[in-house]
Formats: structure tokens, C-alpha cells, sequence
């Protein structure tokens, strides 16, 4: 994952994006469709069971109407025609109705099992009590007929053909739920694919990008050690720690003749005799110590809780293991030395590390005046050094 292109990312990111964009309108189109269809299943509902109210309706104001009331049939007349028009609308064996029909084959099948001619019969009962005039004996006896019909047969027909509506609108929403969770689903795995195929391969360029940024601002790119702003915080936070050493040696080392290696052999050859000093300076120093290159051919050490005379062996051993380094393969012949100038930082020394650099730094010319590839351990009062040809 680490080694995807930024292009290979870009097209991810834009496939995952498109991926959600379409799961989220798939999904806003689905539960549109659950919203409408949920209304035409409640009116479905609704119809039928008014199917059942309005049949009571008719058959309690065919009475009144036999008793004489103009009121009750024109209450007749309108529950009449009303029922007639929703039960046309939920018989139509058609693919298109003004409402959703749902569980419609199994509705279908109860009003042919008999409940659809029970209907008709109602219906036709009601049409003659409707246009009949009380006291007829014809009217009378659609009246009992009508009476005998809404007592039970037609109540239970049309119970059941609402149960089947309302059974029929739950499972289509069940079924709804599921693929909106499968939806959602999948809006989920493709996030989580952003987050490991994507996310996470970016997060690490930043972090290797933001380290490697700190490295160029921190590191001295040919040897790897501290940058002199670097190696100055670093001594810095040394001794503003809560638990502070007392003392802390700092070292100034040069390579010797420098200038003649770069003019005799070039400066590749002595690039690789800065990167091999510095490569053994980060060898042999201990957990704690700071070592960093300070300028061309300059290095400075740091070593905490380390005395002056501690740090004169240690420059001395320092000394002569660089002497005994074998020699580039670029030039044979060459003897690499180095000289070292070595101060003290801290109570009865100097008082600040640009002071105890510059301590160091006049032992080190002293080193060079005094014949190179030895120590020079820094004295309490110095004069500043003066500048060598060659160092």
C-alpha cells in the first residue's frame, strides 16, 4: 500500500467517491419509492377497511330509510356510490391503479372465491333499496336480503381482504428495511476501504514526507548528525532538564588538511571522508550524547555528566581511531587525521554553549598550531584563535 502512486491514489479516492455518490442516491431513490409506496399501501389499507364501515354504513340507513327518513337516504346514496368506487378500484385486475395495490393476486383470489359475488349481490340490493320507495314488498325483501348479506358473509370477506393489504404493505417494507441495511452496507465497506486503501496509505507519505522534513531541517544530509541549530537546541534542552547533569564536555573537531584532500583528490573523495568521520562519530557515541557537523569540516560533540578530563580521553581515543581508519578506496594513499579542542560547560567553566564553543574552538586552533592530529583541552582564559591557511 505504501508504494501507490499519487495517481493510483487520486484514482482510488475518486472511484470510492463515486462509489458513495451512488449509493447515496440509490439510497434517497429507495426511500422515495418506500415513502410513496408506504402511502399507497396505507391508503390500500384504508380503503379496505372502510370497505367494511361503509357496508355497516349502508345496511344501518337502509333501515332508517324503511322507517321514513330523507336524511338516512341520502346518507344511503353516498355510502352506496363511495363503495362501489373503492371496491372497483381494489378488484381491478389491472397493472396500473390509482394506488398501489398490494398483496393484489391474493385479494384478487379472495373476491373470485365468492366475496366478489357477495359484493355485487350488495351492491345490487342496495341500488334497488336506493331507487325503491319504503313499504314496497320489493323493497322489503331487498331489505331482509341486504340485512342477511352484512350480517357475517360480506364482514368477513372484506376483513380478510384487508388483512391481506395490510399484511402484504409490512412485508414490503421488511423488505425495504433490508436493502436500505444492505445499502447501508455497502456505503460502510467502501468507507472502510477509503480508510485502509486510501486514508491510510496517505497518512503514512504525510508522516514519511513530515520526517523527512524534519530530517532537511534537523540533519545535516552528508553525515547524518545534527545540523548546527540542531546540535545547539539539543544541548539546550540537556541543560534546561529538570534533572541536569552538573557538567556537560563539548568537543570541537577538524579534519586535518582538509582543503589539500579536496584539492588533491576532489571533492567527492572528500565528501566520502566527511561521511565515513561521521558515520564513526554516531558509532561510538553513548546513549545521550550529541554529536552534530557545524560547518564544512567542523564537527561538534556534546557529552553530558562528563568532565573535562573525561572528555580528553575520550578525544584522545577518539583521535587515534580516526587515524587508524583505512583509507577510501577513491584514494589509497590517503592518511585522514583529525585535531580536537575540548571545553567544559557548567558551573566553574564556561557559562553558556556558544561559550564553551568558543573555548573549544581556540583549543582546536591550538591543536592546529601545535603541529595537528592531537587534543587541546581548553584553558580558563583564552585569547580568540586566529585562522589557519589550511586547516
Amino acid at each position: 500500500m505504501t508504494g501507490l502512486s499519487s495517481r493510483a491514489l487520486t484514482y482510488r479516492y475518486i472511484v470510492a467517491l463515486g462509489l458513495i455518490a451512488v449509493c447515496t442516491v440509490f439510497s434517497h431513490l429507495i426511500l422515495g419509492r418506500v415513502l410513496r409506496e408506504d402511502d399507497g399501501s396505507a391508503a390500500v389499507a384504508a380503503m379496505s377497511t372502510r370497505q367494511i364501515v361503509l357496508s355497516e354504513r349502508i345496511a344501518q340507513m337502509a333501515d332508517e330509510y324503511a322507517d321514513g327518513s330523507a336524511q338516512a337516504h341520502a346518507v344511503l346514496h353516498a355510502s352506496l356510490v363511495r363503495f362501489e368506487k373503492e371496491y372497483r378500484i381494489l378488484s381491478r385486475d389491472e397493472g396500473e391503479s390509482s394506488f398501489i395495490a398490494y398483496g393484489k393476486p391474493r385479494a384478487l383470489a379472495l373476491y373470485r372465491d365468492g366475496l366478489g359475488q357477495n359484493i355485487e349481490r350488495f351492491i345490487g340490493l342496495a341500488q334497488r333499496i336506493d331507487g325503491g320507495v319504503p313499504g314496497d314488498p320489493q323493497f322489503a325483501e331487498s331489505l331482509r336480503a341486504l340485512r342477511a348479506l352484512a350480517r357475517k358473509r360480506l364482514p368477513d370477506g372484506l376483513e380478510a381482504v384487508a388483512s391481506v393489504h395490510v399484511r402484504a404493505g409490512e412485508v414490503h417494507l421488511q423488505r425495504m428495511e433490508i436493502l436500505q441495511h444492505i445499502i447501508l452496507g455497502v456505503v460502510l465497506l467502501v468507507l472502510l476501504f477509503e480508510a485502509l486503501g486510501i486514508f491510510r496509505p496517505m497518512i503514512r507519505r504525510i508522516v514519511r514526507y513530515a520526517r523527512q522534513l524534519q530530517d532537511l531541517a534537523t540533519r545535516d544530509v552528508l553525515t547524518g548528525l545534527c545540523n548546527r541549530r540542531e546540535f545547539q537546541a539539543r544541548v539546550a534542552a540537556v541543560r534546561d532538564a529538570p534533572v541536569s547533569t552538573t557538567e556537560v564536555a563539548v568537543l570541537m573537531l577538524d579534519v586535518d588538511h582538509f582543503k589539500s584532500i579536496n584539492d588533491r583528490y576532489g571533492h567527492a573523495v572528500g565528501d566520502v571522508v566527511l561521511t565515513r568521520l561521521g558515520a564513526h562519530l554516531h558509532g561510538v557515541l553513548r546513549s545521550g550524547d550529541i554529536a552534530g557537523r557545524i560547518g564544512g569540516e567542523e564537527f561538534a560533540l556534546a557529552l553530558p555528566a562528563t568532565t573535562r578530563d573525561g572528555a580528553v580521553k575520550m578525544a584522545e581515543r577518539l583521535r587515534k581511531e580516526v587515524a587508524a581508519m583505512a583509507a577510501p578506496d577513491e584514494a589509497p594513499d590517503l592518511h585522514v587525521t583529525v585535531s580536537i579542542g575540548v571545553a567544559a560547560l557548567g558551573p566553574g567553566a564556561a557559562p553558556t554553549l556558544d561559550e564553551a564553543l568558543r573555548r573549544a574552538d581556540e583549543a582546536l586552533y591550538r591543536a592546529k598550531r601545535n603541529g595537528r592530529n592531537r587534543v587541546e583541552s581548553a584553558e580558563e582564559t583564552s585569547s580568540p584563535a586566529p585562522a589557519l591557511a589550511d586547516g
